[in-house]
């Protein structure tokens, strides 16, 4: 073995490489990652420049044109598309045919779906079918009532004469 001076002295000449490689390391690393983002940072700049020209072709071509600043402008676009987007339908018919596909009951058949757009975004679905048994039908017509996307289900009287082989015609109305 080593005298204890002795090995005091390679302990801290290993400390001393080891720092010195770990040091030149973080280094080389910071060096590469530096060297990988200047093509990013190029883009980006010239990205920048980009915009800023064209920002500046818009608002001079706004004066020229209008007069107007470009807030201004797009401040009256945005509560035209409020407005627009306020007309807009909740719920699609591509919905509503799906939801009474959905909510039919195993002894039901449906044979026929219409469909018809009144005024105001209200629409009316008639659904055409055969009920094997009169509780089936009610059923379904009570699945469809707690649906949120029909404002109403009506199914005439007269369908519920019969217990079985029920031949029904149901209307739906709601905003779809």
């Amino acid at each position: 073995m080593l005298p204890q001076e002795e090995q005091r002295r390679l302990r801290r000449e290993y400390l001393g490489r080891f720092g010195v490689v770990a040091l030149s390391s973080f280094l080389l690393v910071g060096i590469v990652v530096n060297i990988a983002l200047v093509p990013a940072l190029i883009v980006a700049q010239q990205k920048a420049r980009t915009l800023k020209n064209a920002a500046d072709l818009l608002e001079e071509s706004t004066k020229q044109f209008g007069g107007e600043d470009l807030s201004v402008t797009l401040e009256e676009t945005k509560q035209k598309m409020a407005m627009i987007s306020m007309r807009t339908v909740p719920h699609t018919a591509h919905e509503a045919f799906f939801t009474v596909a959905k909510d039919r009951e195993a002894g039901v058949a449906i044979t026929a779906l219409s469909y018809t757009r009144e005024g105001m975004g209200t629409s009316t679905m008639s659904v055409t079918g055969i009920a094997a048994t009169r509780e089936g039908l009610i059923a379904f017509t009570k699945r469809l009532e707690g649906e949120k996307i029909f404002a109403s289900v009506h199914l005439p009287i007269a369908n519920l004469t019969l217990d079985k082989d029920i031949d029904f015609s149901l209307s739906v109305t709601g905003v779809f």
